[in-house]
């Protein structure tokens, strides 16, 4: 049975973050469930979860925001530490093909950050510098992906709503193998906060960036954006477009 991503209208705040971290803490694994149907009848999975390496893996969709798929495709070796900073070399989905060969984006964040530790921490029981971060049984994929774009509003009480604008579609291929798939992530995820899915981590990570007056050009170097369009939706909604006029004291 496909899993249905509910979406929700807000954000992901930091004290539901550090609750899924905390259920996770001081354990080497739990036994996660998801509960499905198979053949019209209810059924309840059960899937280890690796604590540690779970904390890794929510610490790195909190702190770089990708998608869960980028973050699933790190190996050993795309992590690094060096002057103070946690490099991380990403292979970048749902780009435009320039080339035959996917090209890497690095991101860095500084060491002093309060959740890198859960990353260094895990990195350091991987010796080999080609294994995947997070092993697993996936296969090779052909992907077709839609991406619904919103428009947002404020009513009178001040709760932000949206409104579907469009629909984009992208396409892409996956020849890589043996590590955890997309689909055991987002369960487990699940497991930890049923309110909780991948993607409201980069959200959430943009939509704080835009409010602490990143901008655009900045938000699209993160975000490996393409086109400033969902930069912009986000720089709009925050305060750096009003900035002067919250300094007036007239």
């Amino acid at each position: 049975m496909p899993i249905v991503k509910v979406k929700r209208e807000d954000i992901l705040r930091e004290d539901e973050f550090r609750e899924m971290l905390n259920k996770l803490e001081g354990k080497d694994t739990i036994i996660g469930e998801y509960e499905t149907t198979l053949h019209g009848e209810p059924v309840v999975q059960k899937f280890r979860i690796e604590c540690k390496q779970t904390q890794c893996l929510l610490c790195l969709l909190w702190i770089f925001g990708k998608r869960i798929q980028e973050i699933l495709l790190l190996r050993r070796k795309d992590l690094y530490v060096e002057d103070g900073f946690l490099f991380v070399d990403f292979i970048v989905l749902k780009k435009k093909k320039r080339k035959s060969v996917r090209e890497r984006y690095t991101k860095r964040i500084t060491l002093e950050h309060p959740y890198t530790h859960y990353i260094t921490d895990y990195m350091s029981s991987i010796n080999d510098p080609n294994a995947y971060i997070f092993p697993g049984g996936s296969r090779p994929r052909k992907f077709v992906s839609k991406v619904n774009v919103y428009e947002y509003s404020m009513d009178e009480k001040g709760n932000v709503r949206r409104k579907l604008k469009d629909t984009k579609i992208y396409q892409y291929e996956r020849s890589e193998r043996g590590f955890m798939s997309s689909q055991l992530a987002w369960k487990i995820i699940k497991f930890l906060n049923p309110n909780v899915y991948p993607h409201l981590f980069r959200h959430s990570l943009a939509t704080r960036m835009a409010k602490h007056s990143f901008t655009e050009d900045q938000l699209m170097s993160w975000f490996d954006w393409d086109s400033p369009k969902i930069a912009h939706e986000y720089v709009e909604r925050g305060p750096r477009l009003t900035e002067q006029a919250s300094r007036r004291t007239w």
